[in-house]
């Protein structure tokens, strides 16, 4: 990339964005409505962990996370995550918030 601007670019662009929190595609993500209860939780967490503050206009995935498998019994996990792209840091990054997470035993 030449400039500042072309690299913000490819940060804004969701595609690029989900293969981020995706692990290259090898994950299963879902984008979630934000809601107003998610909101305080993600500001939460951001004001005790330093980082920038959401608003409404950030977005909220569940990614599965990975699995354990047992014979006959497999332990699914997802994350919710919020994800902020900070373009005032030194070079855009993603600011990357676990709000939650959800574990399920299927078998």
């Amino acid at each position: 990339y030449n400039s500042r601007d072309e690299v913000v670019s490819f940060f804004k662009c969701p595609a690029n964005r989900n293969l981020f929190i995706t692990a290259g595609g090898k994950r299963e993500c879902k984008m979630i409505p934000m809601t107003l209860e998610l909101l305080q939780r993600w500001t939460n967490i951001c004001q005790q962990e330093g980082k920038l503050l959401p608003d409404e206009t950030d977005e909220v995935f569940t990614v599965k996370t990975g699995g354990v498998h047992f014979p006959g019994l497999t332990l699914e996990t997802s994350a919710t995550m919020g994800i902020k792209l900070n373009e005032e840091a030194l070079g855009p990054i993603y600011e990357v918030t676990l709000i939650g997470d959800e574990r399920k035993v299927k078998g």
